[in-house]
């Protein structure tokens, strides 16, 4: 990911040589995230390739903070108990939230979500309060959070769409003692982000990839069809799911399935993960938890503008049930220990991993800064954040070809000479066997490429072509 952005910070747009087989496509092909730019600053200051990484950090810090600031801001309306056990309850959940945990700590950018939400909701609940409010400040905030919030990701306009339709039934029903269908309005705020978030989801499935780009080749729904090997699948029965759904519900305070429609809201995305058949998405593991997150905090909002106090006992038995939850966890907390190696594998292991690091550090002079390299995923990292790094698979096709020395005024044309960094002993073998990579040795010293770098474990090649 980090590569994708620093290909914006070179002028080649959302290119991206991971996420397509042609090494040439677009990132919006494979998610539609114009939102990366907000990584841009952290890629651009810091040295090496930690920039990405602190952007994650950041924006998950930030999104702590909005949303401690939502709590805050309903805790002291004076409508509202400044120390009601329902503010601490929800103070607590939200630093010790295990899907944020899990979300902060994946390096991935749908961190975005927490405070780009945390803007949305703002605004969200501003105009609500005001009744139709026509202050230009709450209404334009309003469409650029709302804008920041999908730039995220092409699928967060399902689920916030999935949440203004909820929100738009169930003003239908708000009037008592009359018929839902005299309440239906299609002036009304919810209906208003509904249909611009439908706009936007079919812009970025539809319309950009077919349309934009004339891209034939992508369909997302074999994409989104497309089968998995069976022993991966370990979510089956109806068990597992409510078991997750009750977590869900405990990691936001409990309190949130009193409330609706926001209740019903979060129910119906999560829906969404409980008929998966990806184990990832289904389980909702690492990053994944970006879907619901905004709605599960919103809804802990809402709870607490209802002003419904509970007992003491309700307290701590929510506070116990959150604790009692994470400690369930393998990965949370963080284990802040020295770790202490037991076997000699481990000892070995790690010394192999230290070996690695110190010659891709060591070789890293040896490349100038206007060659393309070509890595083993587990080795990308230390490349030098000015030189293009590219998969290790597209080397043949791309640089062993005739047709590579032809004039082109492509942007994203390699220059004459290509970069090969191997590690045939520390490799993943599902994802580089260690047999491919012996194979492509052979290859280079056919082609006569020269070893610029020798170590224990780490090799680089050039080839160089006119």
């Amino acid at each position: 990911m980090d590569e994708v952005i620093r290909e914006i910070l070179r002028g080649n747009g959302f290119h991206s040589a991971y996420y397509s087989e042609s090494g040439k496509d677009s990132y919006l092909l494979h998610h539609f995230s114009p939102g990366l730019v907000f990584y841009l600053p952290f890629a651009g200051l810091f040295p090496d390739r930690v920039g990405y990484a602190i952007g994650c950090y950041t924006y998950t810090v930030l999104g702590l903070f909005g949303w401690g600031f939502l709590l805050y801001k309903e805790s002291v309306k004076k409508e509202s108990p400044s120390h009601g056990a329902v503010f601490w309850i929800l103070w607590i959940a939200l630093l010790n939230q295990l899907y944020i945990y899990r979300l902060g700590t994946s390096y991935h950018f749908e961190v975005l979500v927490l405070p780009f939400s945390a803007l949305f909701f703002y605004f969200y609940l501003s105009i609500r309060d005001k009744n139709k409010t026509k202050s230009i400040y709450l209404w334009s905030g309003l469409f650029i959070s709302l804008a920041l919030f999908l730039s995220v990701k092409e699928d967060v306009g399902v689920y916030i769409g999935l949440f203004a339709a909820v929100s738009w039934f169930g003003e239908w029903f708000s009037g008592r003692k009359i018929p839902f269908y005299k309440n239906i309005r299609f002036n009304s705020l919810p209906f208003g982000i509904l249909i611009l978030s439908i706009s936007y989801f079919l812009f970025a499935f539809w319309i950009y990839p077919h349309w934009v780009l004339g891209n034939s080749t992508i369909s997302w729904s074999d994409e989104l069809s497309r089968e998995y090997v069976g022993n991966y699948k370990k979510v089956e029965g109806i068990e597992k799911t409510v078991r997750i759904f009750l977590e869900i519900a405990v990691s936001g305070g409990l309190g949130i399935l009193s409330v609706v429609p926001e209740g019903i809201a979060w129910g119906l995305i999560y829906l969404t993960h409980a008929i998966s058949s990806r184990p990832w998405h289904h389980e909702i593991y690492s990053y994944y938890s970006y879907t619901l997150l905004p709605f599960v905090l919103f809804s802990g909002v809402v709870w607490l503008r209802n002003k419904k106090e509970i007992p003491y006992w309700g307290f701590f038995l929510i506070v116990g049930l959150i604790f009692y939850k994470n400690s369930l966890d393998g990965n949370y907390p963080l284990h802040f220990q020295k770790e202490s190696i037991q076997t000699e594998i481990q000892l070995q292991q790690k010394q192999t991993e230290r070996t690695v690091q110190t010659e891709l550090l060591e070789s890293k002079k040896s490349i100038p800064n206007n060659g393309v390299v070509y890595s083993q995923y587990n080795l990308s990292f230390y490349v030098s954040k000015e030189i293009p790094v590219r998969p290790i698979r597209l080397f043949e096709s791309e640089c062993f070809q005739e047709q590579i020395g032809t004039k082109s005024t492509s942007k994203q044309n390699l220059p004459h000479s290509c970069y090969v960094i191997l590690s045939p002993d520390f490799t993943e073998p599902v994802f580089h066997p260690k047999e491919e990579l012996l194979r492509l040795r052979a290859k280079l010293l056919e082609k006569k490429a020269e070893l610029i770098y020798e170590g224990n474990l780490v090799e680089v090649w050039n080839y160089s072509f006119k």
